[in-house]
């Protein structure tokens, strides 16, 4: 006569639209469950092999990947790290270079009348890759109509309550966004010094 072992399993219970298992009340009482059989090797590697395993981990990607990075972005000008999100790199190299470019002004093309009008197309590019950074990290919103501009926005008022706040471009801003755009491409032989 063959025995078999009992196996007692919690079964889920339904609260509102998700279950919660009822076993553990918190997560100390689990992971006191989890270690209760682990011999001494077992909480000598918890103690030693993680630390060390999480000091080579940050050693190699810190340290030895950054240098790495570092003599990349020296020799052509990116890394291979950068290509993962190239929108962003750029959107930021770009945007830390008109700011740096707007404070060593001397100067503005033939094309241009002032250097006053200069300054401002110049503060107009900056703020467009200042939208487009903020929309890159989820800071900004940028609506292509209005439908979408009020879906958005009540997006944003949700996100508020989370603590998370998200600006949403009005038509206005929308216009200004845009309108860098083309004078980048408009102006991008004359964005030297």
């Amino acid at each position: 006569m063959k025995t078999t072992k009992e196996i007692k399993v919690d079964l889920p219970k339904k609260v509102d639209d998700g279950f919660v298992f009822t076993k553990y009340t918190n997560f100390e009482e689990w992971k006191k469950e989890l270690h209760k059989d682990d011999t001494w090797l077992d909480k000598l590697m918890y103690a030693t092999w993680w630390p060390f395993y999480r000091f080579c981990a940050d050693l190699n990607w810190k340290y030895i990947k950054g240098v790495k990075r570092f003599i990349q972005r020296g020799y052509r000008g990116y890394a291979d790290s950068d290509l993962w999100s190239l929108d962003s790199y750029l959107a930021r190299t770009i945007l830390s270079a008109l700011i740096k470019f707007k404070g060593d002004l001397h100067g503005h093309p033939c094309t241009v009348k002032s250097e006053q009008e200069w300054l401002d197309i110049v503060n107009n590019m900056i703020y467009t890759f200042d939208i487009e950074k903020g929309a890159i990290d989820d800071e900004v919103s940028i609506p292509e109509n209005y439908k979408e501009y009020v879906k958005m926005k009540k997006f944003a008022a949700e996100m508020a309550k989370n603590d998370w706040h998200i600006k949403v471009l009005t038509a206005a801003e929308h216009k200004k966004y845009l309108e860098g755009w083309k004078l980048f491409q408009k102006y991008f032989r004359g964005l030297w010094d």
